[in-house]
């Protein structure tokens, strides 16, 4: 063993707060355990675990072994939190089945400059099992055969097909950090909500 080499091994812990219903509470308390001398995450545990609160935060799972499996590339191929059994990559490097316990499974499939072409989603939750195909075309995204947004460098382009109007299109302006990141998402169509305001007939005495 070198006498001289240094073992690190990282616990980050982490606090987000918000509301859980109408209580303002941790909905993340969460520690990151990461492998020796390397920044592969092997597990996060949440502490005020809010899987019953549908906040879409974590949901630590109830796993008792590393949340994350790696194969010899460093790609991930598990995430126990997520219900991810089994990711598979092609020979560019890139997923092209993910496997998705109790829900189904998502396919990819690129063009030969690595440019993503086709991903299915099969959904085995529901009856007869449901499947989305959206296709990437030149910056042009279809699902199921319909225009959904036409990706263009300060952002999108979004149709609104509303059922007797006429079709009319949003722009959606992206603000990106220095990695390239949307951190922001700016749009150019405003909707109102009106709601009624009544009094309850149990209250209405008081």
């Amino acid at each position: 063993m070198d006498p001289y080499a240094i073992d690190f091994r990282f616990v980050v812990v982490t606090h987000f707060l918000g509301l859980i219903g109408t209580t303002n509470s941790n909905v993340d308390n969460l520690t990151y355990t990461y492998q020796a001398n390397s920044n592969k995450l092997l597990t996060v545990t949440d502490a005020n675990n809010t899987s019953t609160a549908k906040l879409g935060d974590i949901n630590d799972g109830t796993n008792t072994g590393n949340d994350y499996t790696y194969n010899g590339n460093g790609n991930l191929i598990s995430d126990q939190n997520k219900h991810i059994t089994f990711i598979s990559y092609n020979l560019l490097n890139l997923p092209e089945k993910i496997l998705v316990s109790g829900k189904g499974t998502v396919n990819y499939l690129y063009t030969a400059d690595v440019s993503k072409l086709i991903k299915t989603v099969v959904d085995s939750t529901s009856s007869p099992v449901k499947t989305t195909v959206t296709d990437y075309i030149e910056g042009l995204v279809y699902e199921r055969d319909t225009l959904r947004y036409i990706i263009d460098e300060e952002g999108r382009i979004r149709p609104e097909y509303d059922s007797g109007k006429a079709l009319v299109y949003h722009w959606d302006y992206f603000e990106k950090n220095h990695l390239g990141n949307v951190r922001v998402v700016l749009g150019d169509n405003a909707d109102t909500s009106v709601y009624a305001a009544i009094m309850e007939t149990a209250n209405s005495a008081t």
